[in-house]
């Protein structure tokens, strides 16, 4: 098997609590929205994990306020390390916003609630 098609090792994407090495709870998502996921090629070289990104028909990208609606809004699951990876990624949800890498435009939480407002599923909140 391809090393570009090896399933998730669970050690580095545990499901939404735990981020490996560290005793610090990671809390991803949070509420009850229904979480919804899929994949797709990317077509960068490299972004960050639980990065803001945006659907489009080359494949994930950057999301860029500037170029891309709402509704192409999705989150990375993993690290892109490479064009052409396949990338999981979640399309609905309730996230906590301290999580996420959002443009660095939307630094609080109200521009990034703002920011998502449109998208067809993506929600962010924050921990009480």
């Amino acid at each position: 098997m391809a090393a570009d098609k090896l399933p998730l090792d669970p050690k580095q994407d545990l499901a939404a609590y735990e981020q490996v090495g560290s005793r610090v709870p990671f809390q991803v998502w949070i509420g009850g929205t229904p979480v919804i996921t899929d994949s797709a090629k990317s077509a960068v070289a490299a972004l960050p994990k639980y990065s803001l990104a945006a659907l489009t028909a080359a494949g994930i990208v950057a999301y860029d306020p500037a170029t891309h609606k709402p509704e192409q809004a999705v989150i990375t699951a993993v690290l892109i390390e490479k064009v052409g990876q396949d990338v999981p990624y979640w399309d609905s949800g309730k996230f906590n916003h301290e999580c996420i890498n959002f443009p660095a435009a939307w630094n609080t939480y109200a521009l990034r609630k703002l920011g998502l407002q449109g998208s067809m599923g993506l929600r962010v909140g924050h921990l009480i």
